[in-house]
């Protein structure tokens, strides 16, 4: 590639272990006996009943006193190296506080943020692929023919295999060694595909 390319990394789910955040909440301050193991889709109102969830959407620390990602830390400092690599969560925006702060504690290198709300698509910033763990995002960028990367996780495992090769745009991870190997597969990928168009341009305008 003749730039460097921009690679946009979700927070929950791949930098911050919002559920297991969310299962120890419930578990101390509700007494709900609920496990990680038992959250096995993204939305889980269904599973934690109406009054709980709607407490917990008001608890701050949800969103402030999450563990890392296992590999996240280190994962994001060499994405850094090879890549600029905005950070782009669907939070609301009043916990936009508690994310720099959890952030800057954890001491990530993250030169732009972006915290999106009202369901808006992360295509509306500019990234040529995209880390993230649900499953709806990584249709959303292959339909608009570009790259994502699903960080696998229990609650993205069930969805239908077809829709997870879509396009041939979207790739499946374990952890963040497997994001990194992917990042370079995409990026010689895109380096193809340039230079492929260059050599097109160039033959159309002898």
């Amino acid at each position: 590639m003749n730039r460097r390319m921009r690679v946009a990394v979700d927070m929950d789910g791949v930098l911050y272990d919002w559920i297991g955040e969310m299962v120890f909440l419930l578990r101390e301050h509700r007494g709900l006996d609920i496990k990680r193991t038992d959250i096995t889709s993204w939305w889980t109102k269904e599973k934690i009943g109406p009054k709980d969830w709607d407490w917990l959407w008001e608890q701050r620390e949800l969103f402030q006193d999450g563990n890392l990602i296992s590999g996240s830390k280190r994962g994001y400092e060499l994405l850094k190296k090879i890549a600029d690599a905005p950070i782009i969560t669907s939070r609301p925006h009043r916990v936009i506080a508690d994310t720099y702060l959890w952030l800057a504690l954890h001491r990530f290198p993250c030169q732009e943020l972006h915290i999106l709300g009202g369901g808006q698509s992360k295509t509306l910033i500019p990234w040529d692929a995209i880390i993230d763990d649900k499953i709806e995002h990584a249709v959303d960028a292959a339909k608009a023919g570009r790259r994502a990367i699903v960080f696998s996780q229990p609650w993205n495992r069930d969805f239908p295999k077809l829709d997870v090769g879509l396009y041939g745009l979207i790739h499946r991870v374990e952890n963040w060694k497997e994001v990194l190997d992917c990042v370079n597969e995409i990026a010689l990928e895109i380096s193809i595909e340039e230079a492929q168009d260059e050599q097109d341009s160039a033959g159309r305008n002898r």
